[in-house]
């Protein structure tokens, strides 16, 4: 195992990953996609142990937790015999990074329905992410590290109900979903956390300005949003 860097990604017999980018980890090793540099992905803890002090069981009772069968990785903490590499294999984590737009006034009311937001997935391998919009039911493959936009959003601002859309991230033969509200004025959007993303059901404020971060499986030490360092 190598030490870990922006290149994080899922695990194959290549080791393909594209490079993440900000705010994710920003060592120069040229780890392309270690169980280690996977696992520094959500564990901050991680860099402050010694590469001779992770030991097998204790990587495999930590895949099994927050990368888990969302993320390819089927190996059970019970299971404990004949533990191998190539229970990693294909093994990993895509995630996504999120801004939004607000929805602006149009004379008296903020009705103008022009919130938008913003995903751009990272990690994965190369073959693009694909994003599937519940709402319509729309795909659309996207390269990493592009960014997909879904503009004229009803903000909430005019007294209807803000707008919600499910999207679910695809890259690999991982996918995750996660629930984006918008907003209007100031108030912040919110991603909700899903059975495949984060915490069920937890509300992650998102205004605008600001990057949110996400990726499949629960999160670890490093808490999923803006947050996420």
């Amino acid at each position: 195992m190598a030490n870990p860097n922006i290149n994080v990604g899922i695990i194959s017999d290549k080791n393909i990953s594209l490079n993440a980018g900000n705010p994710i980890i920003t060592d120069s090793s040229g780890d392309r996609g270690s169980t280690y540099a996977v696992r520094q992905v959500k564990d901050s803890n991680i860099q402050n142990i010694p590469l001779s002090n992770v030991g097998t069981e204790d990587i495999k009772n930590w895949f099994e937790s927050y990368v888990g069968v969302v993320g390819k990785y089927n190996k059970l903490k019970a299971d404990t015999k004949n533990i191998k590499w190539s229970d990693y294999r294909y093994a990993g984590i895509v995630g996504v990074k999120v801004s939004v737009t607000t929805e602006t006034k149009n004379g008296t009311y903020y009705n103008n329905n022009d919130a938008s937001i913003t995903l751009t997935p990272i990690c994965g391998n190369g073959g693009g992410t694909n994003i599937h919009r519940g709402d319509t039911d729309d795909n659309t493959m996207v390269v990493n590290n592009a960014p997909y936009i879904v503009f004229g959003v009803n903000g909430g601002g005019g007294g209807s109900p803000a707008k919600s859309i499910l999207f679910t991230i695809s890259n690999g033969g991982i996918s995750f979903q996660i629930k984006y509200t918008a907003s209007y004025l100031d108030g912040p959007s919110y991603i909700f956390g899903t059975s495949t993303c984060g915490i069920n059901g937890a509300q992650y404020p998102i205004y605008q300005g600001q990057t949110g971060v996400f990726f499949s499986g629960k999160q670890n030490s490093r808490a999923y949003g803006t947050l996420y360092a």
